[in-house]
């Protein structure tokens, strides 16, 4: 029986871990960011920011899209989308986006 368990436990650990695109042993914290040129505009004065958060990867809340962010500040012109993602373990995570333009 408690080689079952072991089993079992391993079976989901794997699962997860695939699932989440990341190696079995999750990192506790992870903060990363990274932007991208989109047209050839200039960098622009006005700054929109959409995020959206989720627990266990399955339950997510809010718009994070670039559309909503730009709409948020105005922008009729984009120049720069960054995407910022944090993430606790698997417990909590927030992806957000921010788009930059006139």
């Amino acid at each position: 029986m408690k080689l079952f368990f072991k089993v079992l436990l391993l079976a989901v650990l794997l699962i997860l871990g695939v699932s989440c695109g990341s190696t079995i042993i999750p990192t506790a914290f992870v903060k990363a960011n990274g932007n991208q040129w989109v047209t050839s505009n200039d960098f622009g004065t006005k700054k929109g920011k959409s995020c959206r958060s989720g627990f266990w990867w399955v339950y997510t809340i809010g718009d994070g899209s670039v559309g909503s962010a730009a709409e948020k500040a105005g922008i009729k012109k984009i120049s720069v989308v960054d995407f910022e993602v944090v993430s606790y373990f698997w417990l909590y995570h927030q992806t957000c986006a921010v788009v930059y333009g006139e």
